[in-house]
């Protein structure tokens, strides 16, 4: 950041450098108030001389996202090259802090202490220190809407301005729904102009407080981004937005999923901006992530009306069997398989590992498929057949993610029947263009008395050979006791 301060430069297009202030108006080099006023303050008492633009706005910038506060603001100016090089003896040097910290010419007392201070070897960045730990330091920094970053406490706070009571009762609005009560608006303003908190930490209090969260409970999924919508992008959600987060929460990302990707946005920062609000650094809380794969494949329409027709089932029963049919001959043979006390705890731990406690059924089966398909080498050489030598499929596949068809669509089977789902396994043929194909695995699944395949398929042997739940008129076809499906 010294370079910023060192370098005396102009806009290279002709253009004027200006940026927006905390105190809600467009930053000026020349401004005397506000987060400019402070960091023209730094300018000309510790460099003495007026800003370069480049360097104001940088400095204007940082302090009003937060990312920097008034002591890392000064640090960068007190420890730039500009600033070490200058010649200056101790009483210069004290009477620079006096008139930034303290506003004023150092009184012969305390010039004293300080100077004897240095006598004895103290350094003067620790004397620098000291004055950040000021009231004074705390006061003028307060004056500026700014944080100080100082420890001191502040005896002079100024009054909420009109921005940050707008602000806060736009959070009212927006986000719970009502008129600010006088309580709540007092104490939230007050937080905001003696900068105990950042616009971030308002908006988190409103998001997680029990009165949006019991509300969250009842609101249908759009009204719940819109809302995120209006508090920080400032503006109704667009079409896709809103499907795209529609589809997220769905997923289970939650509040705090939706906090973390709305409140880090640009606009937002502009937002607090336009109030004179700090906007404030990231704040963490703790949401799990959806891989972006993952909920770009859930989106597909296909894979939604699967999903739905699983949900329509009204009655799950988990057990731990299946049928396989073999459909190779004109005549259907049938064997009943058993899914092992081993294999269970292999699917169990899957479920531990991958599913969120708010997915249903049917998207606890879709995120399966998905995984299978992504995760799965295509067990083609003598390596891969011994890796999965004496495993059963959901052991292959979970855990040694190798396999072919009969593995990636017996693994899928064993979890949807783990899950509740009426699944079996077919043994039969890929149809082609050509005629009959080869051999193959796949799922069937028996939803409200309609048939519908599930095939997990390879996205490294065969990208798009993937079913979810759909009705065999709906795929490439399969064969079937030589009739081709569909």
């Amino acid at each position: 950041m010294a370079e910023t301060v060192t370098e005396d430069t102009e806009p290279t297009d002709g253009s004027t450098v200006t940026e927006t202030s905390a105190s809600g108006t467009t930053g000026d080099p020349g401004e005397e108030e506000g987060l400019g006023g402070f960091v023209n303050r730094l300018y000309s008492t510790v460099l003495g001389r007026a800003c370069d633009p480049e360097g104001y706005a940088d400095w204007c910038e940082q302090l009003s996202e937060g990312t920097k506060n008034g002591r890392e603001v000064a640090e960068g100016f007190f420890e730039s090259n500009e600033f070490l090089s200058k010649t200056l003896t101790d009483e210069e040097y004290l009477a620079i802090l006096y008139r930034l910290f303290f506003n004023r010419e150092p009184d012969p007392e305390g010039l004293a202490t300080w100077l004897g201070k240095l006598s004895e070897g103290v350094s003067r960045t620790d004397i620098r220190s000291g004055f950040y730990d000021s009231s004074e330091w705390e006061n003028t920094c307060l004056s500026y809407r700014i944080r100080s970053g100082g420890n001191g406490t502040a005896t002079e706070v100024p009054e909420p301005t009109e921005g940050m009571i707008t602000f806060v009762s736009s959070l009212y609005s927006e986000c719970l729904d009502r008129e600010p009560d006088e309580w709540g608006l007092n104490n939230w303003t007050k937080q905001l102009s003696s900068q105990e908190v950042t616009g971030k930490q308002v908006a988190y209090g409103f998001f997680f407080s029990q009165e949006f969260l019991t509300k969250a409970q009842t609101m249908e999924t759009e009204d719940l981004i819109r809302a995120f919508y209006l508090v920080f992008l400032n503006r109704e959600p667009d079409e896709y937005g809103l499907k795209y987060w529609s589809d997220k929460y769905n997923w289970g990302i939650g509040v705090e999923g939706l906090f973390t990707g709305f409140a880090d946005s640009a606009e937002f920062s502009d937002k607090c901006k336009s109030y004179g609000v700090i906007c404030g650094d990231h704040i963490d809380v703790g949401n799990l992530e959806i891989d972006s794969e993952f909920m770009e494949f859930a989106s597909w329409g296909s894979i939604r009306l699967g999903i739905d027709r699983l949900n329509s089932v009204s009655e799950l029963y988990p057990h731990n069997f299946y049928t396989q049919f073999n459909v190779q001959s004109a005549t259907t043979t049938s064997e009943r398989m058993t899914i092992s006390d081993r294999e269970i705890a292999v699917i169990e731990r899957f479920a531990a590992t991958h599913f969120q406690p708010s997915w249903s059924a049917g998207q606890k089966a879709a995120y399966t498929l998905w995984w299978i398909h992504m995760n799965v080498r295509y067990a083609n050489s003598s390596a891969a057949w011994s890796a999965m030598a004496g495993c059963g499929y959901a052991e292959a596949v979970f855990e040694r993610r190798v396999g072919q068809c009969a593995q990636y669509n017996g693994a899928l089977i064993e979890m949807m029947c783990w899950l509740g789902f009426d699944a079996n396994m077919i043994l039969g043929s890929r149809g082609y263009s050509g005629g009959l194909g080869a051999q193959h695995f796949w799922g069937e699944v028996t939803v409200n008395g309609e048939v519908y395949v599930m095939e997990a398929g390879n996205y490294g042997d065969y990208p798009y050979w993937l079913y979810f739940c759909a009705a065999y008129n709906e795929t490439r076809k399969y064969i079937k006791n030589t009739v081709l499906m569909g």
